[in-house]
């Protein structure tokens, strides 16, 4: 979905979608499509196929960095090691220190309303995931 189509319709991509949308990755979309409302309005749950679209209040819009919506979407999309990749591969090089710290609540990271809500297990996930491609890309380049 087009940015200015979400936007049009009320909604704003959140979670994967915004990741996705945000950093232009060409991967399979998740089966969860997360969405926050604009504006008021109920929580709705749409299925479609093989894919569930959710459009949660404005309440759970989580902030705008790319730390926060990884964030919101382990919690809400589930884990998704494909687009987790994408996103550390396409991610600034700040990534270990901002990316990770935005999703921990890490001291120093800037402007998380709720940190430390991803915890230990959170932020071991998203350096495996980091370090892995990392590694990956190191291996490819001395092929």
């Amino acid at each position: 979905m087009a940015e200015n189509d979400s936007r049009n319709a009320g909604i704003r991509p959140a979670g994967y979608a915004a990741l996705i949308e945000r950093l232009g990755l060409h991967v399979i979309p998740n089966w969860h499509e997360s969405s926050v409302a604009t504006g008021g309005g109920t929580h709705r749950i749409h299925a479609a196929g093989d894919i569930v679209r959710e459009i949660y209040t404005p309440r759970y819009w989580p902030v705008d960095g790319l730390g926060d919506h990884l964030e919101f979407a382990l919690k809400y999309d589930g884990a998704n090691l494909a687009i987790l990749a994408s996103v550390f591969r396409q991610a600034p090089a700040a990534a270990p220190d901002n990316v990770l710290g935005q999703a921990t609540g890490a001291p120093g990271t800037q402007g998380h309303p709720r940190p430390g809500r991803t915890g230990r297990l959170g932020r071991g996930i998203f350096k495996a995931v980091y370090l892995n491609c990392r590694l990956q890309d190191q291996w490819g380049a001395h092929k």
